[in-house]
């Protein structure tokens, strides 16, 4: 997986962002900048990883879980998050042979 990410600014100003409660944004970015995150979005990680890494309590993260989803931003189930437009917050990326290569197959 990358280790670097890149946090788009317009974030900030995004009308469904703006209305999340502080833990909850802190999951949103956590959720497509940590290390398992991929370009497809869907990659396995337990919740107490996630309370860990970001200091938020699991009810928390199962309270913003239930936001995303009611949302249809990001699922979490059976351990496996899916974040359906991950690749929006990595459109450089598709700027790279290597990684288009990846992404076809």
């Amino acid at each position: 997986m990358a280790n670097y990410r890149q946090i788009h600014t317009c974030i900030w100003k995004d009308a469904w962002f703006f209305d999340l409660e502080p833990d909850h944004k802190l999951l949103w970015v956590y959720l497509f900048s940590n290390e398992r995150a991929n370009l497809a979005g869907l990659y396995d990680i337990h919740k107490k990883i996630i309370a860990f890494e970001t200091g938020l309590s699991l009810q928390s993260i199962d309270a913003g879980f239930a936001a995303f989803t009611k949302a249809g931003k990001a699922y979490y189930e059976d351990g496996w998050v899916w974040v359906p437009n991950l690749i929006k917050y990595n459109t450089g990326s598709l700027n790279s042979d290597k990684i288009r290569t990846h992404i076809v197959g």
